[in-house]
């Protein structure tokens, strides 16, 4: 779930988590871990492991997960070399989060705005990605944002507009991948909209 900030995001999350199939963790902040991965991949893989997921427990965003990760690290440094990638740690990292929490779901998602600008870099990860884009109209957006921070007009105007941009782009590419919701129909008419989401990501209504 992505979107530019302050446009929904989080009530799409609440929605699908209350679906008994899903579980959506807190939101977290994936690009650093894919920068990371890029960057020490080469390293040898208890090293790249304890790289990509020590900086977590100290992260205030991850704070939030309330997930042990030795545990964690210790079934992925088990694994056959087969197994060394990146989408098989976040696999087990969102997995381990639902085992923990929502144990009766079958899929995890993500919610994160941040991960809107790295969208072509996760379905390099995850090639059956699918994203659902929180759209909400932009004046709603900034005035929301200047109500929690003190940067002017013009940075978060811009915000939006790469954030929109950015989810569009990706969806231009990628149109089986790719599902854009307005926030203010979400809002306005519930039931057919979470339908339509639904039935994009395979889940029963």
């Amino acid at each position: 779930i992505v979107g530019s900030g302050r446009c929904g995001t989080t009530l799409m999350r609440a929605m699908l988590q209350a679906h008994p199939d899903a579980h959506i963790p807190p939101e977290s902040r994936l690009g650093p871990v894919l920068k990371d991965y890029h960057r020490y991949s080469r390293l040898p893989w208890n090293a790249l492991l304890r790289i990509l997921l020590a900086p977590l427990a100290y992260e205030r965003a991850w704070a939030l997960w309330e997930l042990a990760l030795g545990p964690l690290l210790l079934e992925l440094s088990e694994l056959p070399p087969g197994a060394h990638d990146l989408a098989t740690i976040l696999n087990a990292l969102y997995r381990a989060h639902a085992k923990a929490h929502k144990p009766a779901a079958t899929r995890w998602g993500d919610k994160s705005p941040a991960s809107t600008p790295v969208l072509t870099e996760l379905r390099d990860v995850f090639p059956d990605l699918q994203v659902v884009h929180m759209l909400r109209d932009g004046r709603d957006v900034v005035r929301s944002y200047m109500d929690v921070s003190k940067a002017g007009l013009p940075h978060f105007a811009d915000a939006w507009l790469r954030g929109v941009r950015a989810a569009r782009a990706f969806g231009a590419r990628h149109t089986a991948q790719y599902l854009e919701v307005r926030y203010e129909d979400l809002v306005r008419d519930t039931g057919p909209n979470l339908q339509r989401v639904a039935s994009f990501l395979g889940l029963p209504f």
